[in-house]
């Protein structure tokens, strides 16, 4: 009997600690690759939809590859999550209008590529599925006729604009004399009234380009009006300014394009190499990137890129005398879901003096930089400089949940670019 209750433990502990992973923009699967989430409205607007009335406008665009010509019957279902974007309670009769599992749409087969692969693409809200309430939401893909489990999840977010924002991010900082540093400051305008409980009601979350590694989440304002609360003067909303973003681009299938070296064919890839990078740390580079993101598409007239922009196997390197220490560097970007695992993890390869790492990746425009850990945090200080001139995107998640209310809804967001 000891035994049983001690295997029953283990299992609701693991339940537990499952529950509680939160949902991330992410792959599961070495078959999915180029998974995008933007507003349809622009392949660079992040994902998030405004609510009005009850009704959502616009709709968030989800595409991945599956990397052959097989026949796949792929699902999707839709998950309501909390401001930590773990799953809420909401049932899901309480958060969405139709079914609860829905079709991904069939996929259309790559044409004269060296790869092969399906592109698959699907809007939500849609005519099979609608949303009913404000805050995240994660989209988990699934094969119909496998063991069921997740090949990709999606997220994005619903506003309902509840709640006045207004935010300010500055060069100028608390920390007197440094100069590679940002400070995100904002208040929020209520328009209810005193919250009685603003440190358990209301949420914040501060994000640096979609970055998740250093966003500031739950952080109690620095002061309470009667209808405003102030996050201003706070140590906790102080970025390090980075670098702009590197860029490289392949868009066709003879020739580099931007930062690329050389591109070989050895069967049955493309090889893409770029120019090996160098330490950035002594000065700012200015440059028009895209804070991180990357977009598809290839040289070819009245081309259909979606279809048409073929794979590379593009190899990243970084000389170097001495490796890192702790050995951790990563590259980071869109590119690589701003994830640190060992898809990202830049490999050190003695023979060379270098660290290495090879993706594979589709044609198009990519921004990308290296991170390093230092003192257990991630750091662009020792490969990119922080300098306070770099133009860096944030966004702010305002969250409001009342007294007996089951979920965290998302009443305010904005965007804000930092440009010295």
């Amino acid at each position: 009997m000891r035994r049983i209750y001690f295997i029953f433990l283990l299992i609701v502990c693991n339940l537990n600690i499952n529950a509680a992973k939160p949902y991330r923009t992410q792959t599961n699967s070495s078959s999915i690759a180029s998974l995008q989430v933007y507003n349809a409205e622009g392949w660079e607007l992040s994902p998030v939809l405004e609510m009005a009335n009850g009704e959502i406008e616009g709709q968030v665009l989800i595409t991945f590859d599956e990397l052959s010509h097989d026949f796949y019957r792929y699902g999707y279902r839709i998950i309501h999550s909390d401001a930590d974007w773990t799953k809420s309670s909401l049932l899901e009769m309480e958060y969405i209008d139709g079914f609860a599992e829905n079709d991904v749409p069939e996929g259309e087969c790559s044409r004269a590529t060296t790869l092969d692969y399906t592109h698959y693409e699907f809007l939500v809200p849609n005519d099979d599925v609608r949303l009913k309430c404000s805050g995240n939401y994660a989209v988990e893909v699934f094969d119909r006729d496998g063991d069921g489990r997740t090949l990709l999840t999606a997220c994005f977010s619903v506003v309902n604009n509840q709640m006045a924002l207004n935010a300010n991010v500055s060069t100028m900082t608390d920390l007197s004399g440094d100069l590679r540093f940002q400070q995100v400051e904002f208040y929020l305008k209520t328009g209810m009234g005193v919250v009685k409980r603003p440190d358990e009601e209301v949420k914040i979350l501060v994000r640096q380009n979609r970055r998740t590694d250093n966003e500031v989440f739950a952080l109690a304002p620095h002061a309470v009006g009667s209808d405003c609360m102030y996050w201003d003067h706070l140590r906790e909303l102080i970025f390090e300014a980075g670098n702009e973003y590197r860029r490289f681009e392949f868009i066709h299938s003879k020739t580099g394009g931007r930062g690329v070296d050389k591109i070989r064919y050895e069967k049955p890839d493309y090889h893409l190499f770029l120019y090996p990078d160098e330490l950035r740390t002594g000065g700012y580079s200015y440059d028009e990137d895209q804070n991180g993101r990357y977009l598809i598409y290839t040289s070819q007239l009245f081309n259909d890129s979606p279809v048409e922009a073929d794979y590379f196997r593009v190899h990243f390197n970084f000389p170097m005398q001495v490796p890192f220490s702790p050995d951790e560097f990563y590259l980071l970007g869109d590119l690589t879901h701003n994830i640190f695992d060992e898809n990202s993890r830049m490999k050190w390869d003695s023979a060379e003096r270098a660290y290495t790492l090879d993706l594979l990746l589709k044609q198009g425009s990519y921004n990308y930089m290296y991170v390093s850990r230092q003192n257990g945090r991630m750091t662009a200080e020792r490969t990119e400089g922080n300098y306070w001139a770099t133009e860096n995107e944030y966004e702010i998640y305002i969250y409001y949940r009342p007294f007996g209310q089951q979920y965290d809804a998302l009443v305010a967001y904005t965007t804000l670019i930092c440009k010295p």
